[in-house]
């Protein structure tokens, strides 16, 4: 949370990276649900 808040009270721009270990589609869903959550409270420039 710091990296990210510090870097847009700076004017950076912010992507956001997560590398999935899901097996399955269900898996993959509730990771994807997971790191969009994390994202909302932020405003993102760049492409997850």
């Amino acid at each position: 949370d710091y990296n990210i808040s510090q870097a847009i009270a700076n004017d950076i721009q912010v992507g956001v990276y997560f590398f999935s270990q899901a097996v399955s589609q269900k898996e993959a869903e509730e990771e994807a649900e997971f790191t969009l959550s994390c994202m909302k409270k932020y405003d993102i420039d760049l492409p997850v």
